[in-house]
């Protein structure tokens, strides 16, 4: 069987110049995107206000969560939240259960287990205790007038109008002339009295109706009397000072003379552990400072942000707040290891943190922060 001469003909050209065509064909695979990135992100959030809370709405609100929004719409990422209790985020995170929470505080055990982001906010330790009363007030003052040691100045102050009384009479009794002469009978009386009015101010006039030893003891009374007002004047002071911070805390080794709550899992929560300090832990800053408010605790620490936050809005006027500022908190945003958005995050983060309106921003939440 003979095929026809034009079929062999384009049979000879197709096998020509297959090589040329084959070799500038584009042989390389097709580029697939991901599915990582295509797929919504899950966000691990939970009730700490003012970084992140639900409101009546059940809408997510708050520093952290307007934060992440914004970053998330700039960089076109699809996410979605998902409640998770605080003590159990790092554990998803590492896990890969959840891909980022937007408020956490840096702990050590956490550079082990996740990713952190650059901070976007700091705060400190606080500690909230109950206000006291006027006459608990009272009683504080009392107490810390006795124990700085008033009654001994009093008593020091007391003895020296007796002695000195005693001195002037002996030596001012056989003048004719002065302060003394005119008062025969109860001199020692008239002494006392002139001793306590020196002590305080000096009477010029009569001083210079007196002797002249009488003048120089007088004299020598008044000078002591200035130095006993300023150390009078000091402990009451100190006094007054005590008494309006009795029931503060101003260091974390202080709280082991309280009864003390944290919010578990916090970063107060894990210090205080790993201190050895005996702490009750309750699953929201609210239930604990319920707990102080019914004198379960005595004392409450957690963030001072949302402890003001909280305390301000449910229970005004009955806390009262103590900064330690020994314990900074940096709140971060934490992915799970190696997630491949981490980068882009990060600096989308700092682009709108480092902008000079954020500190303003932060305080819409908060109010106007004193450190």
């Amino acid at each position: 069987m003979r095929f026809p001469r034009s079929i062999l003909r384009l049979l000879a050209v197709g096998l020509f110049f297959f090589p040329f065509l084959a070799k500038g064909a584009d042989t390389s695979p097709v580029v697939s995107v991901p599915a990582e990135t295509s797929r919504k992100l899950r966000i691990a959030v939970f009730e700490r206000p003012p970084y992140t809370f639900k409101t009546e709405q059940g809408v997510w609100n708050g520093i952290g969560i307007e934060l992440w929004e914004e970053i998330a719409e700039e960089l076109h990422l699809p996410y979605e939240y998902v409640e998770v209790p605080l003590g159990e985020v790092y554990e998803k995170l590492n896990a890969g259960a959840c891909d980022l929470t937007p408020a956490v505080s840096m702990v050590a055990k956490g550079v082990r287990l996740v990713d952190y982001t650059a901070p976007y906010f700091f705060s400190y330790a606080a500690v909230q205790t109950k206000s006291t009363s006027l006459f608990q007030q009272l009683g504080s003052f009392y107490q810390n007038l006795i124990d700085g040691g008033i009654l001994t100045i009093l008593l020091i102050v007391g003895g020296i109008i007796v002695v000195f009384s005693i001195v002037i009479v002996i030596i001012e009794r056989r003048t004719e002339e002065g302060h003394f002469a005119d008062k025969p009978d109860g001199k020692f009386f008239h002494a006392l009295w002139f001793s306590a009015l020196n002590l305080l101010c000096l009477e010029y006039d009569v001083a210079l109706r007196l002797s002249p030893l009488g003048r120089f003891l007088t004299y020598l009374l008044a000078v002591l009397g200035i130095c006993f007002v300023a150390i009078f004047t000091g402990a009451v002071a100190s006094a007054i000072t005590a008494a309006n911070t009795s029931s503060k805390v101003f260091q974390i080794e202080d709280l082991v003379h309280y009864r003390t709550g944290a919010f578990k899992g916090s970063s107060l929560d894990l210090t205080l552990r790993e201190r050895g300090l005996p702490v009750m832990e309750y699953s929201s800053p609210e239930e604990g400072l319920a707990a102080l408010d019914r004198g379960e605790i005595t004392a409450f620490g957690g963030d001072a942000t949302p402890l003001s936050y909280i305390a301000m809005n449910q229970f005004p006027g009955h806390f009262m707040i103590s900064i330690v500022r020994s314990k900074v908190l940096f709140y971060v945003m934490a992915t799970r290891p190696g997630l491949p958005e981490f980068s882009e995050i990060n600096k989308k983060l700092l682009e709108i943190t480092l902008s000079p309106d954020w500190r303003s921003r932060t305080e819409r939440w908060t109010g106007p922060l004193s450190f």
